[in-house]
């Protein structure tokens, strides 16, 4: 599944979460339209449902969001200063956002059953140009990554904006 990065920063907050992983790309439209925007697409998709007192997610959806939300163990799989990817997991499967390829402000949200950090390591090794630079990191809740490393996410260069 692809959601852009607000949409997530959206869902995160509804879940309550203090989740800040990725930050939002900045471009020429203002903040607060793309947010609506976001709001909109998560309505427009089904993924979020009007109810007679708010909204609430597709229980499908949730599933998928709620260990990023709430993840026992986070880890980032790195080459070099770059995260290409972060896991969460959560009891028997992780839940891998990664960059959307040929979007600038999206991301992957995958859903794996019975693998490890280590195999998901072992997979970005063989894929990549360096492998020697690939490592698997621990993420703790107060670990705040600095917004170079997300690079791979954006264009190299781009600039990041604080959604709140």
């Amino acid at each position: 599944m692809i959601i852009s990065i607000p949409q997530l920063r959206i869902c995160m907050r509804i879940l309550d979460s203090q989740w800040d992983d990725i930050p939002t790309l900045q471009t020429d439209e203002p903040l607060e339209q793309r947010l609506v925007n976001a709001f909109l697409g998560l309505v427009g998709d089904g993924r979020l449902r009007p109810t007679g007192e708010g909204y609430e997610f597709d229980p499908e959806f949730l599933e998928k969001l709620r260990p990023v939300a709430k993840a026992d163990t986070v880890w980032t799989i790195q080459e070099q200063d770059k995260i290409l990817a972060f896991l969460y997991e959560d009891r028997d499967h992780m839940t891998i956002l990664s960059p959307a390829p040929g979007h600038r402000d999206r991301c992957r949200l995958s859903v794996v059953y019975g693998t490890d950090p280590e195999q998901l390591l072992r997979e970005a090794t063989a894929r990549s140009r360096m492998p020697e630079t690939v490592r698997l990191c621990p993420k703790g809740p107060a670990d705040r990554h600095d917004m170079d490393k997300m690079a791979l996410f954006f264009d190299t260069g781009a600039r990041t904006e604080d959604p709140t």
